[in-house]
C-alpha cells in the first residue's frame, strides 16, 4: 500500500505547562501518522484549515477534533 504524505495547516490548542494556547500548526506526514505528530507537539484539540495548499471551507465553524 503506497501511503501519501499531505501537508496540513491546523489551528490547534496545545498545553505548555498546564496553560492552553492556541496556536497555528504545520505538519508533513501520512494520515496514519497524524494523530502521533500532534501528540509529540502537545495539541489536544485541532481544527483543518488547510490541506495540500486547498484551504477547508468555513473551518472557523468546525467542531474541534480531539486528539486521541
Amino acid at each position: 500500500m503506497f501511503l501519501v504524505e499531505r501537508h496540513y495547516i491546523f489551528q490547534t490548542a496545545m498545553l505548555v505547562r498546564g496553560v492552553e494556547f492556541l496556536c497555528p500548526f504545520g505538519a508533513v506526514c501520512t494520515e496514519e501518522e497524524l494523530n502521533e505528530v500532534l501528540k509529540r507537539a502537545q495539541v489536544f484539540k485541532y481544527k483543518v484549515k488547510q490541506i495540500d495548499d486547498d484551504p477547508v471551507p468555513d473551518w472557523e465553524n468546525t467542531d474541534w477534533t480531539p486528539v486521541m
